[in-house]
This record gives C-alpha cells, sequence and structure tokens, in this order.
C-alpha cells in the first residue's frame, strides 16, 4: 500500500490535530508546537489506497482544511501551517526537507 506524509510546520502553539482519510480519523496529536528554526511540528505518516483519496486535517479551535490526493504515484507529501490565524496546506511529489 503506498502512503502519504502530513508535515505541520509553521504556525502551531500546542495544538490539538487529527487527520482524516475517506471521513475515518487515521492519526491524532495533543500537542503540537512549532520548532521556529526549522518550520516543524511533527509529520503523519498514512498509508492510503490505490486511486484518489480525500484527505482533511482538523485543528481544534483554528479551522479544517481538506485536499484531494491524486491518483498519482505515491508517495505525496502535504504541507500543513497556520498562517495569519488561517489553516493552509500544499501538495508536493517530493520530501520537505528540513536543516
Amino acid at each position: 500500500m503506498a502512503y502519504v506524509e502530513v508535515h505541520f510546520q509553521d504556525g502551531f502553539e500546542h495544538d490539538r490535530a487529527s487527520v482524516r482519510l475517506n471521513g475515518r480519523e487515521v492519526w491524532s496529536s495533543a500537542a503540537l508546537h512549532t520548532r521556529t528554526q526549522i518550520s516543524y511540528a511533527d509529520q503523519a505518516r498514512i498509508e492510503v489506497p490505490e486511486g484518489t483519496a480525500q484527505l482533511a486535517v482538523e485543528v481544534v479551535g483554528r479551522g479544517a482544511v481538506s485536499v484531494e490526493l491524486p491518483a498519482a504515484p505515491r508517495p505525496l507529501y502535504v504541507g500543513v501551517s497556520l498562517i495569519d490565524g488561517r489553516l493552509t496546506c500544499h501538495l508536493q511529489s517530493e520530501p520537505f526537507g528540513y536543516a
């Protein structure tokens, strides 16, 4: 089975978050906190079925965002950040680099 990595990056301060795949919770965290030096809070590696899938991320009290994962070759990488109080995400085919 293929996977997608969800990377929690900028703007988190002791936030609770969850990840859903096709409506089912597959990951949660009680205290995300961004290491500002490298823009990294945590990551979740999620196994995904072949074909398209709906990935949703919710941060309690901060909002939710979802993205349709294409049926393209995997792995895929999703970056999630809180920017100016708004939850954002972007999808890419290359791993994130942290220094």
